[in-house]
């Protein structure tokens, strides 16, 4: 069973502080993606049903920076671009009613993002 899919994830900010002889500094990331991925799925037993999606994304990254300290993974700054994501999971059906649990990745530039997530589908 194949199908599409077309989402948008906003992953947040995320700080932290890179410390090295030179001192400290406080690191401000954001992330953002639109995407759109074919799905497939397979029935396993009667409520059961295992998925995996691939599919493209564009990205967006905002990152800030206050301090000495320098790090070669970090420049502040906004980058975009475009790349591959993909995922799978498995969701259990009870008539209209579904509960699943979902693994994905995303390649941001240099910045790697795994989501894991649990939801409640239902179908009208």
């Amino acid at each position: 069973f194949l199908g599409v899919e077309a989402a948008w994830v906003n992953f947040g900010k995320f700080d932290g502080v890179i410390t090295s002889a030179g001192g400290s500094t406080r690191v401000g990331y954001d992330a953002k993606t639109g995407t759109a991925a074919l799905t497939g799925r397979i029935p396993i037993g009667s409520i059961t049903t295992l998925y995996a999606k691939t599919g493209y994304m564009y990205w967006s990254t905002d990152v800030t920076l206050t301090g000495t300290a320098t790090d070669p993974h970090f420049e502040a700054g906004t980058d975009h671009g475009h790349d591959v994501f993909f995922g799978a999971g498995l969701r259990f059906n009870f008539g209209k009613l579904s509960v699943l649990g979902e693994w994905e990745r995303y390649k941001l530039s240099d910045v790697d993002i795994n989501v894991v997530s649990a939801g409640v589908r239902v179908t009208l």
